[in-house]
């Protein structure tokens, strides 16, 4: 077990594969909460936007339900994006101990394994937000950093779909353009 946890592409592959698992095995098994079924209802017809939410929602769960005519299908993309966010924060982040890292996410999730079984959420415009949210702040210190084609191509593209995934997206931008003027 030592080796294990001393060797960093090891513990990155077990508590991604474990992690990843534990999250399809959940989504497969729980029956759709309220707000699931109602964002399942917007995939049946989609469309640019919707009064109170925006598209991604929908397109997620359209392109999982196609996959997988069943909750795990609703979710599945999801899944995918919350995994994905912690990639993305972690490589963001660079961080120095690997495996606080990795606690303190667990720690999260295992605080809200309650909120989880007690909504049954899985399928919230939430998770697309803070995905493009930590996707556009790894392409903002790249740009930053090195102010390259890809990065001035990707950033718009990134942007574009943080404000489909949640209105809220709109904070995330401003103050990012407020903190640097020079931009």
């Amino acid at each position: 077990m030592q080796e294990l946890l001393k060797n960093k592409k090891a513990l990155q592959a077990c508590f991604y594969t474990l992690s990843l698992a534990v999250l399809l095995l959940q989504s497969s098994v729980m029956e759709l909460g309220g707000d699931e079924a109602y964002y399942w209802r917007y995939s049946l017809q989609l469309a640019w936007g919707y009064f109170d939410h925006p598209p991604v929602v929908a397109l997620l769960i359209k392109a999982g339900y196609f996959l997988f005519q069943n909750e795990l299908g609703v979710r599945l993309f999801f899944v995918i994006l919350i995994m994905a966010t912690i990639w993305l924060t972690e490589k963001l982040i660079n961080p120095a101990n690997l495996k606080l890292f990795y606690a303190i996410v667990l720690s999260i999730a295992f605080l809200q394994i309650g909120m989880v079984f007690g909504g049954g959420m899985f399928a919230i415009p939430d998770f697309p937000l803070l995905f493009f949210t930590a996707l556009f702040f790894l392409l903002y210190k790249q740009y930053l950093e090195d102010p390259s084609w890809r990065a001035i191509i990707s950033l718009p593209v990134v942007i574009s779909l943080l404000l489909l995934s949640k209105y809220h997206g709109v904070l995330v931008v401003g103050l990012t353009v407020l903190s640097n003027l020079s931009l």
